[in-house]
């Protein structure tokens, strides 16, 4: 298993402290944008609708596109890099992994609009599809 770098360990609890604050207090709209702006460190479109609480590893490795919805109680595990397309709608519980330690998967994802399973590549996996998420299920193989 591969160790995180102090760089990165430095990142990640960067995020942790801005997710912990974004998750613990109310926001109005443009305060949960801004927030959302210092963890992906993107400017993000006025379009873009997040419910809270939402987590992530790192936040820096999340690309969020326009007219973008994202359900509370939704975790970006953004070890490799997560792009959303514009447009699309993640439900509320989602999880997306860009790492499984236990089975050596590994790399980014790319969600683009009214997709609904994985993409091609061998590497990128959404799970929203997926009946045990600690596991991938047979359609995303």
């Amino acid at each position: 298993m591969k160790l995180i770098s102090k760089v990165d360990q430095r990142l990640m609890e960067q995020n942790q402290r801005l997710i912990q604050h974004f998750n613990d207090q109310r926001h109005n709209r443009l305060e949960i944008l801004q927030l959302i702006s210092e963890i992906t460190g993107q400017r993000l479109d006025s379009s873009v609708e997040i419910k809270l609480p939402f987590y992530s590893d790192y936040g820096h490795n999340i690309l969020i596109g326009k007219n973008v919805n994202i359900g509370s109680n939704t975790m970006l595990s953004d070890i490799y890099q997560i792009k959303i397309a514009d447009g699309v709608w993640i439900g509320s519980g989602v999880t997306f992994l860009t790492n499984d330690f236990s089975c050596e998967r590994q790399g980014p994802i790319k969600i683009n609009q009214n997709q609904s399973k994985c993409q091609n590549r061998q590497s990128s996996y959404d799970l929203t599809e997926c009946h045990d998420r600690r596991k991938f299920c047979d359609s995303c193989r």
